[in-house]
């Protein structure tokens, strides 16, 4: 009996195991495709309205993760982090450009609040929220700098 106990206990913890980098390997998947997407949505709306119209995009990415069901989680989570993310790296670069404060609703503590949520709740590792936030910025800020001059 005891015997059986530790073999349950053990693959247990190995389905758990296979379950936690499954869900890894779909955050690391995600982050190849989904900023650059985000970097392509920003563009199109801060032509096509400005910051005024980004916010109400990010916005919006934010209310529909809210309703997205948990298979398609982490793609949205990672897609509206890039956006808001990418949103809040021009901003921060305009308002250091002409000495203002950083518009309402795209500072960092505001900005990294939601992308921190938003990964923790697509179980990203808590010890590599960060980190994993970070990659996605630096991503998203790359495609950006695509459009630039365009």
């Amino acid at each position: 009996m005891r015997h059986f106990a530790i073999t349950t206990v053990a693959l247990t913890l190995l389905a758990t195991a296979a379950q936690a980098q499954s869900r890894e390997d779909v955050l690391e998947r995600e982050l190849q495709v989904q900023p650059g997407k985000a970097a392509v949505a920003f563009n199109r709306d801060y032509k096509n309205g400005g910051m005024a119209r980004v916010r109400g995009q990010m916005n919006a990415c934010w209310a529909s993760l809210a309703k997205t069901p948990i298979s398609r989680y982490g793609t949205k989570a990672i897609y509206c982090s890039a956006y808001a993310l990418a949103a809040h790296s021009i901003d921060d670069s305009m308002a250091k450009q002409f000495r203002m404060p950083p518009t309402p609703g795209f500072d960092a503590t505001t900005i990294n609040s939601k992308v921190w949520d938003a990964l923790i709740e697509a179980n990203c590792p808590p010890t590599m929220v960060v980190q994993f936030a970070d990659m996605i910025e630096a991503r998203a800020v790359a495609a950006l700098s695509n459009f630039a001059g365009r």
